[in-house]
């Protein structure tokens, strides 16, 4: 009774769930997860809400993988609580933890993408934070590193996260839970291994039993004064960048300007905003990416991980999403319309008497003398050439876009219009003189580009 009011004030006072929500119990088969799984069971009609459990079967201990799997699929039955089972492939048994936490991630969502109003609650606790925050203390962490495990992140929850190993020891005998023992967590080549069994029972031994319970409280204080501290300087941020989709740009001098600790948390922003994650990020990292900033040339790239990268663009900074679309191509047909990623195009024959003087960059009129359908819709790559309307000659369609003053990363998603292998339209840019509309066109047509 005494850990399910913890943990009921603690759902509560962090607003962890909701009634009606959906809540999935990532379940190992271990004691924490186990023990979340009945006293979420026991308090659903309290919280109004639906249970399920998900099981990931990493399949890098042999029979005892499959023996953790049937267990689980034993005990939900039991319960009556629905499970799903999703088995890994490809990781031998020295497989790194990154790769097993990032491959069981994505199976977390796609069984969350199957209920609505959903949340993920995985059986993360007190001594699992404390563990966390020292090794990246040692591991010299800024200080949002320093925050720990989060109690939710997007629509992952935690609802262990005030209660003790011990708390739900206790838990797991007065209630005669059964659960199975990984026998990974008693190898002493794993760092929270030996953290676990050497660190944390010497600061027991030093400063006593509730050594847990003053590191919670101090550990409170702290993120509250980091929240507020993040939310001030937030403000600052908004008014030193430009927002784009997919992008922030802020000039380098500014960036360079903030305090040390403003500008952990402003990649931070950057990194929540583009990217819809939180990052943690080392102090060295920071240190090497203000190095790149005060040396790195126009077109040079910084990147934190493979999908997270930061470009310089003459004085600008610009965060980015990295995108893979030089393969992708559209075919545009007469009279109808196409949506490509973030446009829309369509193109129309008129009555050459009905060409307009046209100002409108996302609108132009060309010659169709020699246009034979379907036409196709493709991004920049590398060689393209054209000649662009009111120029002589052909010219790189690289050094248009630089005579445009158009950044690498926006070159990459501006959508061209082609007969064949040749471009008629740079959309939003430039027609190309092939295709201009002269007296002798006898058939004209209007092609028009639209942001979605």
């Amino acid at each position: 009774m005494v850990l399910t009011k913890k943990v009921t004030a603690f759902i509560q006072s962090n607003h962890l769930i909701s009634p009606k929500n959906h809540i999935i119990i990532a379940l190992s088969g271990g004691r924490d997860s186990v023990s979340l799984l009945y006293l979420l069971n026991s308090l659903k009609t309290e919280l109004n809400i639906s249970i399920s459990a998900v099981h990931i079967n990493h399949g890098i201990r042999g029979s005892e993988s499959d023996d953790d799997e049937a267990f689980v699929k034993k005990i939900c039955s039991d319960l009556g609580v629905k499970c799903s089972v999703y088995k890994l492939s490809g990781f031998g048994k020295n497989a790194g933890e990154n790769a097993l936490r990032k491959a069981r991630y994505k199976k977390y969502e796609q069984e969350i993408r199957k209920f609505d109003n959903c949340k993920l609650a995985t059986a993360h606790h007190l001594d699992d934070q404390l563990e966390t925050y020292f090794m990246r203390v040692f591991k010299g962490s800024g200080p949002k590193g320093l925050l720990g495990i989060p109690a939710v992140r997007e629509k992952y929850i935690r609802p262990f996260l005030s209660c003790s190993r011990y708390e739900i020891d206790n838990y797991c005998t007065e209630n005669k839970i059964p659960f199975r023992d990984d026998s990974s967590n008693f190898e002493q080549d794993k760092l929270r291994n030996k953290m676990r069994q050497r660190f944390t029972p010497a600061l027991k031994e030093v400063f006593g039993n509730d050594y847990l319970g003053e590191f919670f409280k101090t550990h409170q204080k702290y993120e509250q004064f980091y929240r507020e501290s993040f939310d001030l300087n937030c403000v600052h941020f908004e008014n030193k960048i430009v927002k784009k989709k997919n992008q922030i740009i802020i000039n380098k001098d500014d960036y360079l300007l903030f305090e040390k600790n403003q500008k952990s948390q402003f990649l931070e922003y950057c990194f929540s905003y583009i990217y819809g994650l939180s990052f943690t990020l080392a102090s060295d990292q920071i240190n090497e990416f203000e190095k790149f900033v005060k040396s790195a040339n126009t077109g040079s790239c910084f990147e934190f991980s493979e999908n997270q990268k930061i470009l310089i663009d003459r004085s600008q900074l610009v965060f980015f999403v990295p995108q893979e679309n030089q393969t992708k191509f559209w075919e545009l047909y007469e009279s109808q319309n196409v949506n490509c990623d973030l446009y829309k195009f369509s193109i129309s024959r008129i009555d050459v008497d009905k060409v307009k003087i046209n100002k409108n960059p996302k609108v132009e009129y060309i010659c169709g003398d020699n246009l034979e359908f379907p036409l196709k819709i493709r991004y920049w790559q590398e060689g393209d050439f054209f000649y662009p309307l009111g120029s002589k000659g052909k010219q790189k369609l690289s050094d248009f876009f630089v005579n445009q003053k158009t950044n690498i990363l926006e070159k990459r998603n501006i959508p061209l219009l082609l007969l064949k292998d040749k471009i008629i339209w740079v959309a939003g840019y430039r027609i190309s003189n092939l295709f201009k509309v002269t007296e002798e066109s006898k058939r004209v047509y209007k092609i028009e580009i639209e942001t979605l």
